[in-house]
């Protein structure tokens, strides 16, 4: 397909009717309709496709792949990036690299963390941030917990983890359903 003839020819309507007829891969045709967009892309320059996509109303991964689902499975596709390395820079949505979010380390009210340790001076601070945490920083909840809970479970309440002081975060657990520190059955 020749360039010019291609950035004629493959608009809006052309994408459209396309996905119509692949009906979401479930079309008898949904092979060749796939050849044939695939073929249309590869005859246009990024820019090009870029401005296709721009007619399209598209303005995130998600949406994109749910409204053309054809179109995105060639354009989100390695082989296609690798033939057209600057559409990511030209299209907006697909220049997004997920990054990792980053580890806040959490804060706690030194004054209810000094009332739970001077309730209980067995418990420790790392144990009385736990408990915060696990009964919503509320400090008349913990302190009653406290009073409830038999010495021998006390003494074996989970200490707070701070995670960004961990060096591999990837290694942190899951969060698991305690109570007192201690994992509950659900």
């Amino acid at each position: 397909m020749n360039s010019e003839f291609a950035e004629v020819f493959v608009t809006q309507y052309w994408v459209d009717l396309l996905e119509k007829l692949y009906n979401k891969g479930e079309s008898i045709v949904s092979k060749e309709c796939f050849q044939i967009a695939l073929v249309s892309l590869i005859s246009l320059p990024s820019n090009k496709i870029s401005k296709l996509l721009s007619t399209l109303n598209i303005n995130s991964k998600s949406s994109f792949i749910q409204l053309y689902p054809l179109i995105a499975k060639i354009v989100l596709s390695k082989k296609f990036n690798d033939m057209n390395p600057d559409l990511k820079e030209k299209i907006g949505f697909l220049n997004t690299k997920r990054s990792k979010p980053k580890t806040v380390a959490r804060q706690f009210n030194k004054a209810s963390i000094d009332m739970i340790t001077s309730v209980m001076p067995t418990i420790t601070e790392g144990q009385a941030k736990q408990l915060l945490i696990d009964h919503n920083d509320n400090v008349e909840v913990a302190i009653n917990i406290l009073f409830e809970t038999p010495p021998e479970v006390l003494a074996s309440l989970k200490e707070y983890q701070d995670p960004t002081k961990n060096s591999n975060n990837k290694s942190l657990p899951k969060k698991r359903k305690t109570y007192l520190g201690l994992p509950m059955k659900v």
